[in-house]
């Protein structure tokens, strides 16, 4: 997706019809926990260009490499709000945890996918099912990576039980593969850029947009109990979101500096800001979920937006 594109979508940015929080002399303190991932960007913009302040917010960015780990930090109650995606908000829910998604964040689709397998550059690979016996690193056992690259196998006729899956963060990933720990890795940019641009390795599927071509590819989200007793800290924090998503358009260099300050490299293609997560969204991951087996309970999609 061509940058310019980003400032037709900004104006889509979600705020939502909530009451202006009262003027306060102090700003309210929260934690933002989210992922090594390029799609946070607008967070750290909003940090860094002064909206959080503006709008009244004293926020600390929290970056945390396992999904598990955002949802128990947000679940104690160190964590306010998390970055999430639809694999890891539909297992929360299925193992009986009360969140609510209270931002949208950024579109995927072919155009703009950053998410990848990437095979170690020695790795002979012609067909899907050259795979079988590889061993491949994923970022959570319960992520949207793992899930929708099993969904991806099986649309390939690639038993997933043929792969040996190990558990690792992104930013390690690069490692791994450099010392023939494993054969692959599903990563997001910018850490599937670097390994790529540096020879480590070879991208060869975008797995994620072949399984469901156009969906949310993170959001934000919060529990219910929390969300539903801080609607001025929730409004104040899409402000500030639609604030930064209007900016970055007209500072891309600006942007790219952010993004190399908080994650080492930038991802060269700025994320679709978009804030809409619907029902259906989850509705269709839902369904691919419940037919590999991940979500045992039934859950009403209907109910998991905060409006």
């Amino acid at each position: 997706m061509t940058r310019w594109l980003l400032g037709i979508f900004s104006a889509l940015v979600l705020v939502l019809n909530v009451p202006a929080a009262p003027a306060s002399a102090d700003p309210t303190k929260i934690t933002i926990g989210h992922g090594f991932t390029s799609d946070v960007v607008s967070v750290y913009v909003a940090k860094n260009e002064g909206f959080f302040a503006k709008h009244n917010l004293d926020v600390t960015l929290t970056a945390i490499g396992n999904p598990q780990n955002l949802i128990t930090g947000a679940f104690a109650g160190s964590l306010q709000i998390i970055m999430s995606n639809t694999v890891q908000f539909l297992t929360a829910v299925n193992g009986g945890l009360d969140f609510v998604v209270v931002a949208g964040g950024n579109r995927l689709n072919k155009s703009n996918d950053p998410i990848g397998l990437v095979l170690r550059s020695d790795v002979k690979y012609n067909s899907p099912d050259d795979l079988k016996g590889l061993t491949i690193a994923v970022p959570g056992f319960n992520s949207g990576m793992n899930m929708l690259f099993k969904q991806w196998l099986a649309m390939k006729h690639v038993p997933a039980d043929q792969i040996n899956f190990v558990e690792a963060s992104m930013p390690s990933e690069g490692d791994m593969l450099k010392g023939h720990k494993v054969d692959g890795v599903l990563s997001a940019d910018p850490f599937r850029s670097q390994m790529v641009d540096s020879g480590t390795g070879k991208l060869v599927a975008k797995f994620y947009t072949e399984v469901i071509a156009d969906q949310p590819a993170t959001f934000w989200v919060a529990t219910r109990a929390w969300a539903t007793a801080n609607p001025h800290v929730v409004a104040e924090f899409r402000a500030s979101l639609a604030d930064a998503s209007q900016w970055i358009p007209g500072h891309v260099d600006e942007t790219d500096a952010i993004e190399k300050q908080a994650f080492g490299s930038a991802e060269g293609t700025l994320p679709l800001f978009n804030p809409s997560v619907t029902p259906k969204d989850l509705a269709t991951i839902y369904a691919i979920g419940k037919q590999l087996g991940m979500f045992t309970k039934p859950i009403d999609v209907n109910t998991l937006i905060l409006h």
